[in-house]
């Protein structure tokens, strides 16, 4: 999750040292294809290191520089584990969507991972890639929901986590005393 209020990382923690990693969008989509392979090995993650890489296993951290996890949406009862984007495949229509929405050439941009990875997120349902996107993750099941349901299950999906909202009310209490 991108923390406005602080500069997007560069490093990865492996036993309380920090290892500059690459940033730039490009090679966080090479590291997609090494995670394809099921016969990949560490060694075929160094490039993805400005300088020394740890002696010690470091997929762990290299995994969660690679998902940055957001807490919403929640989608754990009704979340499907189908794959609706392929990097690779889908680039041209990665590439028109950013150039349509939002002016942005990937040819010609440096661009953070994280960055590259909110901005795709944050595509409108008519661009294209999210038009693919919704074509592949059709589920028929769904169409025969009723409208209150899909609301309710998308207000339960985005949900603050309940740790968030107690810290906010207790912060708030706090500064009106």
């Amino acid at each position: 999750m991108i923390d406005l209020s602080q500069a997007l990382p560069n490093t990865i923690t492996v036993d309380g040292k920090a290892y500059l990693v690459k940033t730039d969008f490009r090679e966080w989509l090479k590291f997609s294809k090494v995670l394809e392979d099921k016969n990949a090995t560490l060694a075929e993650t160094f490039f993805l290191f400005e300088e020394e890489y740890p002696d010690k296993d470091f997929s762990k951290e290299l995994i969660e520089f690679f998902t940055n996890p957001n807490n919403v949406p929640n989608y754990t009862d009704h979340g499907s584990t189908e794959i609706l984007l392929d990097y690779l495949e889908d680039s041209e229509f990665i590439y028109a969507s950013f150039m349509a929405v939002y002016g942005i050439d990937l040819c010609e941009v440096d661009l953070h991972w994280w960055k590259f990875k909110a901005l795709l997120l944050g595509l409108p349902d008519d661009s294209k890639i999210k038009q693919i996107m919704s074509m592949r993750g059709y589920n028929p099941k769904g169409a025969k929901r009723k409208p209150e349901d899909v609301a309710k299950e998308n207000k339960k999906a985005w949900e603050l986590p309940d740790k968030h909202k107690k810290e906010k009310i207790e912060e708030i209490k706090n500064f009106f005393g």
